[in-house]
């Protein structure tokens, strides 16, 4: 039979930040949506890119789709040290990491083996909270430039910023990615005004072609998706992780 663009063509567990699997429904529509978000957001001018995550994870696979996606190299290496020389002998200007797998590397050079990565322009990373601590150790061992982006798998990207222009504000992941609706809300889902602390929940297109997959009667949205984050929203539209709703409750 002819596949259609909300059938699913996959599904997958994914651990999440909770460490508790959950299933993940990817359809056709689902990953177009997922690969022209992350070929949009490459916020960097780059040719060579040494994508550390697995592309057995979500985050690796859409990644190296977007990065070929736009015509560019995909680099991958052991993880380590010998991820550090291929961007060293190759001229990698673009690396992508997850906030541990970055933090890794950082500490690799700590420990003095000191690659020289002259070539590199911007260090990217996500799948997790950087702290301003965390983001100081990258920019002196791997990268001055780094961008931090706030992202969900059934959410997709949902804030991004360099670092240097967030630095200053606590608690802070990024600006909201255009095409995506963040609301704070209380226990009870009513919206809170801009500046005060509740539960996260966005909004995206992504949101909407995996709700459509899973209940294709479900219709246009919007479907919300909760993270389990507790945070806030500045008035430029920057978003605020504070924690998590376990934490909380």
């Amino acid at each position: 039979a002819e596949i259609g663009r909300d059938d699913t063509a996959c599904i997958l567990f994914t651990s999440g930040s909770t460490g508790r699997p959950k299933m993940v429904v990817h359809t056709p529509q689902a990953r177009a949506v997922r690969i022209r978000y992350l070929k949009d957001l490459t916020v960097v001018d780059f040719e060579r890119a040494l994508v550390v995550p697995s592309l057995f994870s979500t985050y690796g696979f859409y990644t190296v789709s977007a990065i070929l996606d736009v015509g560019k190299t995909v680099c991958f290496a052991p993880f380590g040290q010998p991820a550090l020389l291929l961007a060293n002998v190759y001229n990698v200007d673009m690396m992508v990491a997850s906030a541990q797998q970055a933090i890794a590397l950082a500490e690799i050079q700590e420990k003095g083996s000191r690659v020289r990565l002259p070539s590199l322009k911007a260090l990217r990373t996500g799948g997790g909270m950087l702290s301003r601590q965390g983001a100081d150790r990258l920019k002196r061992n791997l990268c001055r430039n780094i961008i931090m982006a706030y992202s969900a798998t059934e959410a997709g990207a949902v804030a991004l910023a360099p670092h240097d222009m967030i630095a200053g504000i606590p608690d802070a992941v990024g600006f909201l990615v255009p095409g995506v609706k963040v609301e704070i809300v209380d226990a009870a889902g009513t919206v809170l005004p801009t500046g005060s602390e509740g539960f996260v929940r966005v909004q995206t297109p992504l949101t909407n072609a995996l709700a459509a997959a899973r209940k294709p009667d479900s219709g246009p949205g919007p479907h919300w998706y909760y993270p389990g984050d507790i945070g806030r929203l500045t008035e430029n539209g920057v978003l605020c992780i504070a924690g998590r709703r376990e934490d909380l409750l």
